[in-house]
């Protein structure tokens, strides 16, 4: 499947992908939208690009403070977060098909309200959800680029009216490619 809408920023640091999530999720957490029917984030890139902290970042700022501990749910596969909205921290690195998803309990979350944030969601393709929204990292240590991929109509006014706007905004001094 194509993505509708994609965005990229190029040579982020650290601390604009942080504040890209930042603002994503504030965008996100405005939507009735999400807190009806909710959506899937995926978080997508090689190990040390930055999934765990876009993640950390994304969840304690729907937090009621910065006190939150978010931590990568790598073995236990899944971290729920009493934000509003809801977030469910998924890590899919370990798993292979959608029977292991049903066999753990996460595969319900998919069409709950709320926010799915899962990290290695392309390690099991077939559960990925027909509208959602993908996170794409590359390169580490110094300098990220990060791409945004809007995947089905039903988060596209969203993303195309403000998802966009608020993140660039936050990253005036980053390189925008469209």
């Amino acid at each position: 499947m194509k993505p509708v809408a994609q965005h990229a920023w190029r040579s982020l640091t650290l601390a604009q992908v942080q504040e890209i999530a930042r603002v994503s999720a504030q965008a996100l957490a405005g939507s009735p939208a999400v807190h009806h029917m909710g959506i899937t984030v995926g978080l997508t890139g090689e190990l040390g690009t930055g999934k765990t902290a876009f993640a950390q970042s994304f969840i304690k700022s729907l937090a009621d403070g910065e006190s939150q501990r978010v931590i990568s749910p790598t073995y236990a596969i899944l971290h729920i977060y009493p934000t509003q909205p809801e977030v469910r921290h998924g890590d899919w690195y370990r798993l292979s098909s959608v029977d292991e998803l049903e066999a753990i309990g996460c595969a319900e979350y998919l069409e709950a309200p709320g926010i799915n944030l899962v990290e290695w969601i392309r390690q099991v393709p077939e559960a990925l959800p027909a509208e959602w929204i993908e996170v794409v990292l590359t390169g580490e240590r110094e300098l990220r680029d990060l791409s945004i991929r809007v995947f089905g109509e039903r988060w596209f006014k969203l993303v195309n009216e403000s998802f966009w706007v608020v993140c660039t905004e936050a990253l005036a001094s980053a390189v925008v490619d469209d």
